[in-house]
């Protein structure tokens, strides 16, 4: 395959699932509620048949081919990023890097991508704050290991069992 066919083909790739991020970014954000329906209609509001979770799973997996896409065009374009920004370093330099010099900054690029990726997500995972307090009682592991006042265990069960939230 020509590479002007492949960047052609990358590019128009990009562009779908920009244009997919987009919309079911404003779909989420504008046309779908939040919570279980809104306007205490009851039921989850739906549209062309996916609730508001259904239209997230599509925005997350169009993000990740999108990333991807543009993983791979930084590939197909590396030599040229290469040379632009060495050109805004030394100005004075000319001609293009030779193949170990692509080879090792794009191994240095990636590495350094991959370790503030990882990173981040470790920080976002230990700044997660959970909010309990919408919780009546704790999940069903810890409603089943409830005591009550005989001292027996699943008190949370049959509490919701009785009042027909089971």
């Amino acid at each position: 395959m020509k590479r002007n066919t492949l960047n052609a083909l990358i590019d128009a790739a990009l562009a779908v699932c920009m244009l997919i991020l987009m919309l079911t970014g404003l779909l989420i954000a504008f046309v779908l509620p939040h919570g279980h329906g809104g306007g205490g209609g009851g039921g989850r509001a739906t549209l062309w048949g996916l609730t508001r979770h259904g239209y997230g799973d599509i925005h997350l997996w169009a993000s990740y081919v999108a990333i991807g896409l543009v993983l791979v065009h930084l590939m197909t374009h590396w030599s040229w990023v290469l040379i632009t920004v060495r050109r805004m370093i030394w100005p004075s330099s000319k001609g293009a890097p030779s193949l170990m010099t692509q080879l090792t900054t794009g191994l240095a690029a990636l590495t350094l991508l991959v370790v503030l990726t990882l990173g981040l997500g470790w920080v976002a995972r230990a700044s997660v704050e959970r909010d309990d307090s919408s919780r009546r009682g704790g999940g069903r592991w810890e409603q089943s290991m409830m005591v009550d006042e005989q001292g027996e265990r699943g008190a949370g069960d049959r509490q919701e069992r009785r009042r027909g939230e089971w």
